[in-house]
């Protein structure tokens, strides 16, 4: 099983915020070597972006902001080792299917992004907890699962779908 994290979701483990307990549940709970995390390394970037934001918002000193981003590239660093997570590099086939993706569903580029990339890496399940993929049920041949969903009704749904693809 393969299970992409969207850069807004995947802020989630370092960030805390509606969906963070979801979150860290799969991270500790169901990622391992069988139920891979996948994201992009535009997630990065984007992640580095969200702490320096919330520096430039007063909610971080730059210390913490700095440990903060330290703590998250290490952490991910980690998890790749074991693994748990994978981090796939942007390629032209993905910029390519971005571009598809932003003409057929008029999605910011970040987010054509993910889910180029979350095709292309064959992931199973998206976690999103970006208001722009809401407007859609489920793209081809990915499931497309809320964050922000109450922790009951998120662990349900995600050990649902494990269940029907053979992956518990």
């Amino acid at each position: 099983m393969r299970i992409y994290f969207e850069a807004s979701s995947l802020f989630k483990a370092y960030w805390p915020d509606p969906g963070s307990e979801n979150v860290e549940w799969i991270m500790e709970e169901i990622l391992s070597p069988q139920n891979v995390g996948i994201t992009s390394s535009w997630s990065l970037v984007e992640i580095t972006r969200g702490f320096c934001k919330r520096r430039n918002l007063g909610e971080l000193s730059q210390k913490e902001a700095d440990d903060a981003i330290e703590f998250f590239l290490n952490d991910t660093r980690i998890m790749t080792e074991s693994k748990k997570f994978v981090i796939t590099n942007i390629t032209e086939e993905i910029i390519s299917r971005s571009i598809d993706h932003i003409r057929e569903f008029n999605l910011y580029a970040a987010d054509a992004t993910h889910l180029a990339t979350a095709i292309t890496t064959t992931s199973h399940i998206l976690l999103v907890d970006d208001r722009h993929f809401q407007r859609f049920k489920q793209f081809p041949a990915i499931q497309l699962l809320q964050i922000t969903l109450p922790p009951n009704a998120f662990q349900n749904q995600l050990q649902q779908f494990l269940h029907r693809t053979g992956s518990t």
